[in-house]
């Protein structure tokens, strides 16, 4: 059995949709339950059912998994992450560290910031979640694996604003034509950067 988190959950009732997602190896799935789960509730999933404790709440409508997503790292992305229109890849931009080290532990950036940042922001807007909550969502399970490392997640996400704010002065050269627009639909200055540095 896989466990996830609650992270979303609405409906009335004995029908109700419901949001879980795996922290450690990104897991996403969307779910019909009868019953409402709270947020942050701990639920396994096991060959498309969810049981919290052990009670079977209901079953998968969506299931997606980062094992088979691709890491871009070649092009300059607005905002230091991004990913592309079908899913298929995720990107960190090509001007930020890979890596550092915080304390004795090695941090990647390419983990924490691409695969699971993004491609849960991605898989959450693609479901039809505003990207303001895709974006908090992603948010907790970033710092949820970074915690996991033992790494303090205040010194992590110092460094990493530091990192985007260093990069935002930069201009942009070679952003990728696949690149989901989505997340700059409010900016239209970034939007028009960005395909003027198709590549």
């Amino acid at each position: 059995m896989q466990e996830y988190v609650v992270v979303w959950c609405r409906g009335h009732g004995n029908n109700y949709k419901t949001c879980i997602i795996s922290y450690v190896v990104p897991r996403y799935a969307l779910l019909k339950t009868f019953m409402k789960i709270r947020v942050g509730s701990a639920v396994k999933e096991s060959k498309g059912a969810v049981y919290f404790g052990r009670e079977k709440l209901g079953r998968v409508l969506v299931f997606k998994s980062g094992s088979k997503v691709e890491v871009g790292l070649n092009h300059d992305i607005k905002y230091t992450g991004g990913y592309s229109k079908d899913g298929n890849t995720v990107f960190l931009d090509r001007r930020f560290p890979k890596s550092h080290v915080f304390g004795k532990v090695r941090i990647s950036f390419v983990a924490s910031i691409a695969k699971h940042h993004e491609i849960v922001e991605k898989w959450m807007i693609d479901d039809g979640f505003s990207y303001e909550h895709s974006h908090r969502i992603a948010t907790g399970v970033e710092r949820a694996y970074v915690e996991s490392m033992g790494v303090d997640w205040k010194s992590y996400d110092r460094l990493c604003k530091k990192e985007v704010k260093r990069i935002l002065c930069m201009p942009l050269h070679k952003s990728p034509r696949s690149l989901d627009l989505a997340p700059y639909h409010d900016n239209k200055e970034a939007l028009s950067e960005i395909r003027k540095t198709y590549s």
